[in-house]
Parts: structure tokens; C-alpha cells; sequence
């Protein structure tokens, strides 16, 4: 069961890192390319959004359409007003592997999946793979966030050499995030660099190439709406530089640390994780939840503390405490597809039915992410309820089989061994 976890966080990590990487590499802003082609595509107009499309991505362009209303919900709560729209802005999306692609790449590393024009107000987005709707919707979030946050720099006078590179990343990363809330697993951020060397586009880069440092930023950006005042704290941040001279006084001021103290809490909380991980393997239980509940009590939305928790909860078989934990995941992540999976898994234990509605939205979700097999939920659900059938007639040994035979449950064996006590109970009641 470890192992298996083990080998599937390391899959998805390698996975998040090349997605990474290739949604939102960083260019020089004077970078010019050639999209007259987009004269032959159709364009759809909504309000101040031109969007010049691929034929083949038309479903993206009304979804994007549709995330626009949680984008502006976001820009009146981190900028404090919708921000003036003088300019229309262009959104252009172009499939990869055509013509049109190759002429539109051709001053830029092939990796790149979204760009961000201040000049010209214009997005890029290059899509990879048709089937895979989620990623153009992240990129044109992501890429948005740049759009407003020039917007507001613009309206308030604030240079934009003034402002980190890394405070800018990290509120397009929140943006995306809130708008398309899919899971990121870290890539490599051992050892990372201050924020002070992710200050300018070139830091960015040079540091991209061994860290995570869209992770870092995001993740400040996290500790900052959580801990610090919520949403508006962002731009009371920028609109603070003028009077303290510069981003690393305002900060200070309005925060109340500093950058290397901000750094240190962030990854102090890393260390703290894995002297959880470290007391759970040697066996000491109630160091580890120690752990993992102060970790949640600073940062109620750290996914990984929570997941951490429900797990080590299941594996000593406190099916109470791992079911609150649970509940906790959905009610803050509630479109992750794995979170409802793993419910539906304890929920067995529970109620049956509950169990199989939560499978259900498992599949749902899943079916919008083309990274996750619907087959392995597809799968789940046709055994769960071919097993509460065989409950309905008292087939209890019969029903064990079946359900045991699944292979993603077998994977829990605490949640087997516990299905098995609570069957043969039942069906001893009967006799």
C-alpha cells in the first residue's frame, strides 16, 4: 500500500513537473511573432475578449467564457474594483502540430503553452492535445492573471520593474488555481532559492531550471490570502510600494515580516511534513498527528497534511477520525476527483449508498480531467453496486468476494480487513 503510494505521488510529480514547464515558461516581453494567420480563424467576442480561435477548440473558447465570471469575482477581491478595460483584449488559441503553430513558435522554445503580450493585450495559448480541455482553461486562467495584474499597475502608476517577479507568478498561479482547482504536485523546491533571487524575469528563469518555482510563489501567495487578511492584502501590498520606497518595505509593513522570515515559515512547514511521514514509518502515531494537526490548524487548506492525516487515520483503523478528514477534503477541494474516490473507499464502512453517490461525482469529475482513467472509477462503481445487490439478499460472503476483488480497494487493507469484520457481524445478526 505504501509502496504503491510511494510510486504514484512520484508519478505525478514527474507528470506536474513537464506540465510545468510547459504551460508557463517564462519570455522576454519584446519577443515578436507572426499570428496573421488568425485572420482565418473564427473569433468570438464577448465584452472586452476577442477570441481568435483553432476551429478544432471551439469547446475552449465557451469554457473559458464560462470560468469568466469567477475571473472577475477574483479581480474585485484581490484588486478591489473591476479594473478599467479601455484596450479589447486578444485571446488567440493554436493547436499544436499545424502550420499555423509552427509559424506562431518560431521565435520561442517549443515548451511553451502560454504567453502574455503587455504591449499588445494579447494571450497566447497553445494547446497540445485536443482531448485535453483542462489545460488550455489553466493556461488562459494563468495568463489572465497577468492581464489584470498589468491592468492594476497601469491604473495605480506602479512600475512594473518594481514588483517581484515572483509575487506576480504566484497571484496568476492563485488565479488559475481558483478557477480551475486541479491537484499540483511540487516538483523540486529542496533547498530553495530566497525571494530575493526570484526577483527579476531573468532570475525566474535561471532558477526555473532546477526548482519548482511556480510552487514557491504560489505557495506564498497561499500563506499570505490564508493568514494574512484574505484576497485584498495582494494589492495592499502593491499600492503600499510608493509610500515605503520599495516592494521589500511594503511588504514588511503591510505583512508584518519579512521576506526571509516569509521564506523560512513556508519551508519550515516542509520539514515539519516530513517529520510527520518519518514518526507515522517509525511507528510513533501520536507524534505524527501532533504534527500534521498543527500543520492544518496554520494552514487549514495544506492538501497534503490533510491527505497525510486521513491516511495514517485509516492504517490504525480510526474510521471516525478518518471520515471528518475526509469530509474536510471535499468541502476544500471539491473538484478533485481522487478526494471523492477515496471517500467512496471508506464509505463502505458507512453507508453504502453515500458511498456509491460519492463514486459517482468521483466519475464526473474525472471525465473532465484527461490525466485520470475513467475506467479504474468506472470499474469501482460496477463492483459497488453489484455489491450492495448482493447485500439486499443476504449474500454476505458473496458480496466480500466481489468487492475484495477490486483491485484499487484491495490496496487498503485496512478498510478490507474492517469490511470483512462488519459482514461477517451482519451476517450473524441474520442467523
Amino acid at each position: 500500500m505504501k509502496i504503491f503510494r510511494t510510486l504514484i505521488i512520484v508519478l505525478m510529480v514527474l507528470i506536474a513537473a513537464i506540465a510545468m514547464g510547459t504551460i508557463y515558461k517564462h519570455l522576454p516581453s519584446n519577443t515578436v511573432s507572426d499570428y496573421s494567420f488568425t485572420d482565418r480563424y473564427p473569433v468570438i467576442e464577448n465584452n472586452h475578449i476577442n477570441f481568435f480561435y483553432h476551429p478544432d477548440t471551439k469547446e475552449e473558447v465557451i469554457e473559458m467564457i464560462d470560468k469568466l465570471s469567477i475571473l472577475h469575482d477574483l479581480e474585485t477581491e484581490i484588486f478591489g474594483e473591476t479594473l478599467p478595460k479601455v484596450e479589447p483584449l486578444e485571446v488567440i488559441i493554436v493547436l499544436q502540430n499545424t502550420d499555423d503553430y509552427n509559424q506562431a513558435i518560431k521565435n520561442y522554445d517549443s515548451n511553451v503553452g502560454g504567453l502574455y503580450y503587455r504591449s499588445d493585450k494579447r494571450i497566447v495559448i497553445f494547446k497540445e492535445d485536443v482531448s485535453n480541455l483542462s489545460f488550455a482553461i489553466e493556461t488562459f486562467a494563468h495568463e489572465y492573471g497577468h492581464y489584470l495584474f498589468d491592468l492594476f499597475l497601469t491604473k495605480e502608476n506602479i512600475s512594473i520593474d518594481e514588483v517581484p517577479q515572483w509575487f506576480e507568478e504566484g497571484i496568476c498561479e492563485y488565479i488559475r488555481l481558483q478557477t480551475v482547482n486541479t491537484i499540483s504536485f511540487p516538483g523540486n523546491t529542496e533547498d530553495p532559492p530566497p525571494f530575493s533571487k526570484l526577483h527579476t524575469p531573468g532570475d525566474w528563469r535561471k532558477y526555473s531550471f532546477d526548482f519548482d518555482v511556480y510552487y514557491i510563489a504560489r505557495s506564498a501567495i497561499n500563506y499570505l490570502v490564508q493568514q494574512h487578511g484574505g484576497k485584498d492584502v495582494l494589492s495592499k501590498i502593491l499600492l503600499n510600494i510608493s509610500e515605503a520606497s520599495t516592494f521589500e518595505n511594503s511588504f514588511e509593513e503591510s505583512i508584518g515580516i519579512t521576506l526571509n522570515e516569509l521564506h523560512r515559515l513556508l519551508f519550515q512547514k516542509k520539514d515539519e511534513l516530513r517529520n510527520a511521514r518519518l514518526a507515522q514509518q517509525n511507528g510513533d502515531y501520536d507524534i505524527a498527528e501532533s504534527i500534521f494537526l498543527d500543520i492544518i490548524a496554520q494552514y487549514p487548506d495544506d492538501e497534503i497534511a490533510l491527505r497525510g492525516l486521513a491516511f495514517m487515520y485509516e492504517d490504525l483503523s480510526r474510521w471516525e477520525d478518518a471520515l471528518t478528514i475526509r469530509l474536510q477534503l471535499i468541502e476544500r477541494f471539491p473538484e478533485f476527483s481522487n478526494e471523492f474516490l477515496y471517500l467512496s473507499f471508506l464509505l463502505t464502512l458507512f453507508d453504502r449508498n453515500e458511498a456509491l453517490e460519492m463514486s459517482k461525482q468521483a466519475l464526473e469529475l474525472t471525465k473532465l480531467d484527461s490525466i485520470y482513467d475513467t475506467k479504474i472509477v468506472e470499474t469501482w462503481i460496477d463492483d459497488l453496486t453489484k455489491y450492495n445487490e448482493l447485500i439486499k439478499i443476504n449474500k454476505y460472503s458473496d458480496a466480500y468476494q466481489h468487492l475484495l476483488g477490486n483491485e484499487q480497494l484491495s490496496m487498503n487493507k485496512s478498510i478490507v480487513v474492517a469490511l470483512a469484520e462488519q459482514m461477517e457481524n451482519e451476517q450473524l445478526e441474520i442467523e
